[in-house]
């Protein structure tokens, strides 16, 4: 379980990052769409090798999807190096969980609240908690070092199916925009 474990947590941002990269190469969506299949072809058979369920392979690939979907439109709109930003942000935000947690609960207030929308826009936290049932706050990383889990006893965790579909509205917004951006420009 350990190794499609490490694929899901890879494919995510494999699949956001080469979309763009793919689009920038050969413009249209047929070479991202050929180069996604491949990573997600990959990941199905470390899934079946591995012995995941079906369900888990599902899940692990639709949510990918989703995120490349997010990395693609991000760069339609803004271009590579912002699509890149924002696939590296937002699997970022799990590292930022420690210290809002901390300044929080230093000014007197409720850290939940906060931790659970860092916890609901990244691919790790949602992929671990959702699809892999683990305890995302007591994973060794966040525990020793932020102690996160003994402040939030009730912090909900995500659903890769609602991640999934805020990803794909924020994908289609983001490409909306970029289309609208390329009717305005001058040809």
């Amino acid at each position: 379980m350990a190794t499609i474990r490490f694929a899901a947590f890879l494919l995510p941002f494999l699949a956001a990052l080469l979309a763009p990269a793919l689009l920038e190469a050969r413009p249209g969506w047929r070479a991202a769409a050929i180069g996604h299949g491949v990573l997600l072809l990959a990941v199905l058979v470390i899934g079946l090798a591995a012995g995941a369920s079906v369900g888990t392979i599902a899940a692990v690939l639709l949510f990918s999807t989703a995120f490349a979907a997010l990395g693609a439109a991000a760069h339609r709109a803004a271009g590579q190096v912002a699509s890149g930003l924002l696939v590296v942000a937002l699997g970022s935000t799990i590292f930022l969980a420690g210290p809002i947690v901390r300044d929080a609960l230093d000014r007197g207030g409720d850290a939940s609240a906060r931790l659970e929308t860092l916890l609901a826009v990244n691919p790790y936290a949602v992929l671990d908690a959702s699809v892999f049932g683990r305890d995302v706050l007591r994973e060794p990383v966040m525990y020793r070092q932020n102690h996160v889990a003994d402040y939030l006893q009730t912090a909900r965790y995500p659903s890769w199916g609602r991640t999934a579909v805020g990803y794909l509205l924020a994908a289609a917004l983001l490409a909306a925009v970029g289309e609208w951006r390329r009717r305005r420009s001058p040809a």
